[in-house]
């Protein structure tokens, strides 16, 4: 392969990537490589042929083997085409955000897609209430201003020992003091509940929480009508990420005390 040569690269792993993942772990000979991608001999013949030349797989006793530029490239490959599948996932919920907003496909990869439907239409917001109910630490930075679900915080907070985290903006900020100022005193008085106030723009709203089963994430995302969709998802990547932009939030954020 030719330094620099990328669309050839490119092309070819789109064209040939079934051969290099029957390869991927061990060697394997032209017969078994033809049963594994389901394909003529003639066909395996050129595709083996074109990756020998790229450098991407090697001749060896017994048969064919990735090279470490094709184990290299052949990653990549994988990764660029599950990141490119949860962004195709994630675009009815995602297309509700202005371009310029600051989001990462690690938080789509594998995730659950939660959208309101005619059947559910409380969907996004029964995982949510369910996801209170479970953690033992709750992180947020929230839109907007639920009511069913401050009383259920107040609850979990005050009765059953969970430590809240909330970050949020001044309209925000003023619907909790003027109509939930009871619970919102409350639940301060444990010490389990933080809550700062941030002029920074909040497109979406983030949380982390700690559960038995290990801590989870979700974003949520709103249009004119309402909640558009949540992204739900516990991996550890997407958790960090989630992570990072609620410790964002909050370095720009103010603690407060009371009401």
């Amino acid at each position: 392969m030719k330094r620099g040569d990328v669309p050839t690269l490119r092309a070819t792993l789109e064209r040939r990537h079934a051969v290099l993942e029957a390869t991927e772990s061990n060697v394997v000979d032209k017969r078994d490589l033809t049963d594994r991608v389901s394909a003529s001999r003639s066909t395996v013949d050129r595709a083996v042929r074109e990756l020998e030349q790229l450098g991407l797989l090697e001749r060896t006793n017994g048969g064919y083997r990735q090279t470490i530029i094709g184990t290299l490239a052949f990653n990549e490959y994988k990764r660029a085409t599950e990141r490119l599948a949860a962004i195709a996932t994630s675009a009815d919920v995602i297309s509700h955000l202005p371009p310029d907003v600051d989001i990462d496909v690690s938080g789509l990869v594998g995730a659950e897609i939660l959208v309101p439907t005619q059947e559910s239409p409380f969907r996004a917001m029964s995982y949510m209430n369910d996801l209170i109910r479970q953690a033992d630490h709750f992180r947020i930075c929230a839109t907007a201003v639920i009511p069913p679900q401050v009383e259920l915080f107040h609850r979990e907070v005050v009765k059953n020992g969970m430590s809240l985290e909330a970050t949020t903006g001044q309209e925000s900020l003023d619907v909790l003091a003027s109509q939930h100022r009871e619970h919102m005193v409350e639940a301060l008085k444990t010490g389990r509940y933080e809550l700062f106030i941030t002029d920074e723009r909040i497109p979406y709203g983030v949380v982390v929480a700690k559960t038995s089963d290990g801590p989870k994430m979700c974003i949520s995302f709103c249009d004119g009508d309402g909640i558009a969709g949540t992204i739900a998802n516990d991996d550890p990547t997407a958790v960090a990420w989630a992570n990072e932009r609620l410790d964002d939030y909050l370095e720009a954020g103010e603690r407060i005390s009371s009401p």
